[in-house]
């Protein structure tokens, strides 16, 4: 488990690193990304659109994506079906690439933190008991990232990945998608209720497991 945790926080240090990298290299612009961003509600539904949104949100890998406010613009710009089709494609591309990067390069770089023997338990361990966090992966920061990164090292086969992934990135992106397009400018909190529910069950989750280790 220590493993498991170790490569995790490597895992996040490179994630995190990476867009500031990028940015300070001149190869992204976050200001850009804030301008595409705010620009979205004012757009109207086109291809360019449609694709516009899944190519940011496949860049979910390498740039900070607010992932959840994407989807929901998706929806409300596009439309329940469009939002969601967009969502969805966008999700999958986004851990698709973590995992084709992590199964190519991974083991070369698990084996620089952990040892051998550490690798191979960990892998077992992700196998058996890591498919339930991947398909919940989608409702939190980071961690879709940081999990596909893992199921690439840990050579998890691609029609498993693909149906885990799927299972937790298409139902979220459908949600996503319904709140965007059932909101207005004028009425604007079913998106607001959506981003604060995980919020709220983190921190309900947190006092009730802290209060069953006081008690």
């Amino acid at each position: 488990m220590r493993a498991f945790l170790k490569y995790c926080f490597v895992l996040f240090l490179i994630l995190t690193a990476t867009p500031f990298v990028l940015s300070y290299l001149g190869v992204v612009s976050f200001q850009a990304l804030f301008d595409f961003l705010e620009s979205l509600p004012e757009l109207e539904s086109s291809p360019l659109v449609f694709w516009g949104i899944v190519l940011l949100l496949a860049a979910d890998i390498i740039l900070p994506v607010p992932t959840m406010t994407v989807m929901m613009l998706s929806g409300f710009v596009m439309g329940f079906g469009s939002g969601a089709l967009a969502g969805s494609l966008g999700g999958i591309l986004s851990v698709l690439a973590g995992y084709l990067i992590s199964f190519r390069y991974g083991d070369a770089l698990l084996l620089k933190i952990v040892t051998k023997t550490e690798a191979e338990l960990m892998k077992l361990w992700f196998e058996h008991r890591g498919l339930p966090a991947v398909m919940m992966a989608r409702f939190m920061p980071l961690m879709p990232e940081i999990l596909s990164c893992l199921c690439g090292s840990a050579k998890m086969p691609f029609s498993r990945f693909l149906l885990w992934f799927g299972l937790g990135t298409v139902p979220h992106a459908v949600l996503c998608a319904f709140v965007g397009s059932i909101s207005t400018l004028d009425n604007p909190w079913p998106a607001v209720f959506l981003i604060a529910t995980p919020i709220c069950a983190g921190y309900i989750l947190r006092s009730v497991r802290r209060f069953e280790v006081e008690s």
